[in-house]
Parts: structure tokens; C-alpha cells; sequence
């Protein structure tokens, strides 16, 4: 487990060669895992202690990207329209709602890349597949995309699930675009080629999402149409964190949700008591800097606002106040540190951004880290030497979220060993254990025995 270093305010913090951090990581391996084996558990929000009924989740974002493109960026109307049918009545958007596909912004195309970063997958538009060879003449080399920072200036890759439904509309505009200039279509937007669609979705999240008080999305989340969209926490998961507490493990909720989003949610899922469910609680965090930079705390005076007038500290009072905004994760623990009494401070990580929330953590702080990865519902048998990716013939044609595999069934056929996508690859890197919900995971410390193998897979029975 990690050790305890002053400088890091409780946690060893390892920023030497790559090596050493390989070392670091398989050293945490090794080490038990059950609820002995860690004091302090941190928790990120979306995806992770709240559920989303993913479907309804889509729908939402869809509607606030495209109105936004029609009403703002001057894309044609129709686009609201034939967005709901193809997605809801045809099924087609569907085909493209799959996490860790990699949108092309040059060439207009969506891809699929294998654990070496090279492309097995690819379609420009909704309809058109590239063959092997086309792939290989537009692909010759692997994409130069990081595991911590999935963008680059020719490539954005889909990590969360609030950029998914990005996918299907960017794959629709493609279409219209090549549609406009083979028939001489005008349309200002049109014109202006396949980087604008993403340009324009992307200022989208912007306007919907970078504020609570204006944009469709947040409203939704105000009334009696929440239950649409989130699962209310589970008996089960609310008497776990209530008991590791009283037994004197520090719970901790950091995340980059907005501070009155965050409040609505968690009153929603959790109920009126939920401060009473952690040591600590961080909004608006800014992962993945939380990990890396020195940024200041800003007082809450709850999770529906901040003081009138905005307080900075450098170190959080969590005896004072146990709500903030912004921060880091050296101050944090340096915070808690007096509570362990002088003992280490074994500190785990559980969250869905493979970048923000397993990632960075483990490179920088070499903490425990969980990943929790819905995909695994449908995936059972992941990660299972010689397992024919082919079997699976979920994401309509993608295959599964953690194999990359050629497009023909020939190529499929003859793979001697498994190929892992490449967020396959990052998991079984950085991850200590995978599961598809934080229920499995309670399950697995609570019931099973603790000790934990290179990224121990929990999958329901």
C-alpha cells in the first residue's frame, strides 16, 4: 500500500520514471484488499454513487446538443427531427452509443483502436463501413493519443458517457455534409466541414452544462423528472458507507459535478442526511488537476451555493466545514491526517473516468483505484486468455468495449491471443479492480476474501 510522506500530506507521491511507477503499481497488487487494507475510500459522483438510466440520459443530452446546433450554430432544423427518429424509432443513433470511440475530426470518421493505438474499427457516417484496406491506407501508423489525455487536435475520444450521444449526431452531420457537396446543397454550417460539428457540440456542454440557471439540462434535474434520469441509492450501498464510517474508515466524495447539480442529486438519491455519509465532501474539483496542482478550496456554505462572499483556503477546516468547492488532494489529506492518530494512510480511489478517476490517481499518488465500468454487465467473461473476441456481438458491429478486433470475421478468426481495445489495455494497467457498480464492490470486500491479483474482474453472478 502506499506509504505515509509529509511532503504529500500523507500519501507517497511518485513521480519518477515510468518503471518506478510500474514497480509502485505491481507492489500494490500484491498487498490485501479488504476493508482492513484501506482507511480511506474516495468516491466519485456520476456514474458511481449515482447511477443513470442511461437511455433517458442519452435522450436528454441529444436534445440539448441539437437544439443548440440548430438554434445557435445555424445547422438545419431537421437535424431535431431526424436525430429523434433515427436514435428512437430506427434504432440507427443507437449503433454509435458506445463508449471509447474515437471521433476523426479531419476525415469524418469514428473509430475503434486496439490496445496498441492502432485502428481495427472505422465508419464515416452513420451507414458506411471502411474496409481493411481503407484503414490501413488512411491508418497506416498508430494514433498518438495518451492514456491521461485522450485528445489531440485531429482526434476526441469518447471517456464518459455524457459525451457518447456526441457520436451519432457527429456521424449524421458527416453524412449531410458529403450529401451537401455532392448535390451542391447550401448551408453555411455545411460548409464549414466536419470540425465545426465537433467545435459546435462541444460548445454545446458549454452552454447547457456550464451553469445550473440556464440550457435544458439542468432543469430536469429541478422537478419531479429527475427519476428519469438517476436511481436512488440502494439500502445496501447507504448502510455500507454509514457503517465503514462508524468502524473509522474516512469516506470521501470528490467530484467535478457543479455544486447545486451535486445537492440535487445527492438529496434525490441519498435523502436529507447525506452530509452525514462523509468526512468530506469536494465539488467542482476539477479532476484531473485535483491530483496533480495546488488549487485552493472555496468555502460552501452547502451544496446549494457558495458564500456570498467567496473564502479561499488553503488547507480545508473539515471540523469547521466538511463541504468545498475546487482544492487539491495533497491539502485534503493533509486535512485529514490528524484523524488517523499516526497511522498510514492507505487511501483508495473508486470512479468511472479512466482518465480522472484511475488513471492520474494512480500515477500520481499510486493510491488503490477502482474502476467502475457499466459495460461489464454485458461483458462477463472480459479479459479471459484466448477468448475469441468475436463471441460478443454487443454495440451493434463495435464488438465489445474491451477488445479491439479487425472488421472482417476472417481476421477475427485467426487472432492467436486477445487483443485488448485500448481502454481494455488501461484498465488492466492502472485499475486494481473492475466492476460494473458499486454494489459489486461492496460485495467483494464485504464477502469475499480480500486479497486482490492484478486487476481482480467482479462481474455479477
Amino acid at each position: 500500500s502506499s506509504g505515509i510522506n509529509a511532503e504529500y500530506g500523507g500519501i507517497t507521491k511518485r513521480r519518477s520514471c515510468e518503471i518506478k511507477v510500474k514497480k509502485q503499481i505491481e507492489l500494490n497488487r500484491t498487498t490485501t484488499f479488504g476493508m482492513e487494507g484501506i482507511n480511506c475510500i474516495a468516491f466519485d459522483l456520476d456514474h458511481t454513487l449515482i447511477r443513470y438510466n442511461l437511455p433517458n440520459l442519452y435522450t436528454l443530452i441529444a436534445k440539448c446538443i441539437c437544439r443548440f446546433m440548430v438554434e445557435i450554430r445555424s445547422y438545419d432544423p431537421l437535424l431535431l427531427v431526424d436525430i429523434n427518429h433515427d436514435f428512437y424509432q430506427n434504432g440507427l443513433g443507437v449503433q454509435f452509443l458506445h463508449k471509447g470511440l474515437i471521433i476523426d475530426k479531419k476525415n469524418g470518421n469514428i473509430l475503434k483502436i486496439d490496445e496498441h493505438k492502432r485502428v481495427v474499427k472505422a465508419r464515416h457516417g452513420l451507414h458506411r463501413r471502411l474496409t481493411t484496406p481503407e484503414i490501413q491506407e488512411q491508418y497506416p501508423t498508430a494514433l498518438e493519443i495518451n492514456a491521461s489525455s485522450p485528445y489531440t487536435p485531429q482526434f476526441f475520444t469518447i471517456v464518459s458517457y455524457f459525451e457518447t450521444p456526441i457520436t451519432p449526431i457527429f456521424a449524421y452531420l458527416v453524412d449531410k455534409i458529403d450529401e451537401a457537396a455532392k448535390n451542391g446543397i447550401e448551408n453555411e454550417a455545411y460548409k464549414k466541414g466536419y470540425q465545426f460539428i465537433l467545435d459546435s457540440a462541444l460548445g454545446s456542454f458549454d452552454y447547457h452544462f456550464g451553469r445550473t440557471h440556464s440550457g435544458d439540462y439542468y432543469p430536469e434535474f429541478k422537478n419531479e423528472n429527475i427519476q428519469k434520469y438517476v436511481y436512488k441509492a440502494s439500502p445496501e450501498l447507504i448502510g455500507w458507507l454509514k457503517d465503514i464510517r462508524l468502524k473509522g474508515t474516512k469516506v470521501l466524495l470528490i467530484s467535478n459535478a457543479l455544486t447545486e447539480y451535486a445537492y440535487d442529486l445527492m438529496m434525490y438519491c441519498f435523502g436529507a442526511d447525506y452530509l452525514s455519509l462523509f468526512d468530506a465532501i469536494i465539488v467542482q474539483a476539477m479532476k484531473p488537476s485535483f491530483f496533480r496542482a495546488g488549487n485552493k478550496f472555496v468555502v460552501l456554505d452547502s451544496h446549494e451555493g457558495v458564500k456570498k462572499e467567496v473564502v479561499e483556503v488553503d488547507v480545508p477546516d473539515l471540523v469547521a466545514c466538511s463541504l468545498y468547492a475546487k482544492g487539491n488532494l495533497k491539502a485534503l489529506l493533509s486535512a485529514l491526517t490528524p484523524k488517523f492518530n499516526g497511522e498510514e494512510i492507505k487511501l483508495c480511489y473508486v470512479g468511472d473516468s479512466l482518465s480522472g478517476d484511475i488513471v492520474v490517481p494512480k500515477l500520481e499518488t499510486c493510491c488503490m483505484t477502482v474502476a467502475i465500468v457499466e459495460e461489464l454487465e454485458n461483458e462477463h467473461h472480459i479479459l479471459l486468455n484466448g477468448m475469441n473476441p468475436d463471441h460478443f456481438a454487443s454495440n451493434h458491429g463495435w464488438g465489445p468495449f474491451f477488445y479491439g478486433h479487425s472488421e472482417t470475421h476472417e481476421e477475427v478468426t485467426e487472432i492467436v491471443e486477445s487483443k485488448l481495445s485500448l481502454f481494455g489495455k488501461i484498465i488492466t494497467q492502472h485499475a486494481d479492480i473492475c466492476c460494473g457498480d458499486v454494489e459489486d464492490l461492496i460485495h467483494f470486500l464485504v464477502k469475499e476474501p480480500p486479497h486482490l491479483f492484478p486487476c481482480k474482474i467482479l462481474h455479477k453472478s
